[in-house]
């Protein structure tokens, strides 16, 4: 199918209940891509002054198992580091960003599922047009797309991230690069501490 068709195609699946059919345990899972510090102890700044003040007001409840938190302090910050700057955090620089807070609550749990992104897609396909009519799969992309987690806070036993049978335990402004496309994840937090994480989406193309 072409790029376009795929778009259409993911409202005729649930990423939740369809990721065993869909998804690949044996696939690339995600990648350790450390900050420098001077990146590290910039983006934590950010996040203690002019975001973590105001996260109760500014914060939007999810039914996916997390709150979110769009701030435009933060996606300039990620513009200016993904596509701006050639090291992009070690992550490679990128044609697209967006960035979020998920703020994961005590009990909360995302199920396992992958990301098929189509309305992220959706957006590409508007600036580029021709992209529409390339030939897509999970498998072979026409589109190279990645998620990016940034620790905020430190991990704490009953914060779970699972990424492919593989459990990511953070520091502070640890960041890693995800496969969305065939990796099945999942999030739990049966901590008595909320779990904010930076999630960018991120293209090249």
């Amino acid at each position: 199918m072409n790029l376009r068709e795929y778009i259409d195609w993911c409202d005729t699946i649930d990423c939740y209940k369809d990721s065993e059919q869909y998804g690949d345990t044996d696939s690339w899972a995600y990648t350790n891509c450390p900050l420098t510090d001077s990146e590290r102890k910039h983006i934590l700044q950010l996040y203690e002054r002019k975001i973590r003040p105001n996260m109760e007001d500014i914060s939007v409840k999810g039914n996916e198992g997390y709150d979110h938190i769009y701030n435009d302090v933060l996606q300039a910050w990620a513009d200016r580091q993904y596509k701006s700057n050639i090291r992009s955090c070690g992550c490679g620089q990128f044609s697209r960003v967006e960035a979020k807070i998920q703020v994961q609550q005590p009990g909360e749990q995302c199920d396992p599922h992958i990301d098929l992104l189509p309305g992220f897609l959706d957006k590409i396909c508007q600036e580029r047009p021709a992209l529409n009519y390339v030939k897509h799969s999970l498998q072979r992309p026409a589109v190279e797309c990645f998620r990016i987690f940034i620790a905020l806070e430190d991990h704490v036993d009953g914060q779970i991230f699972d990424i492919n049978g593989h459990r990511w335990k953070w520091r502070a402004g640890d960041q890693i690069k995800m496969n969305p496309w065939t990796a099945i994840h999942y999030t739990k937090n049966v901590s008595n501490i909320p779990r904010p994480l930076i999630k960018i989406t991120g293209a090249r193309y």
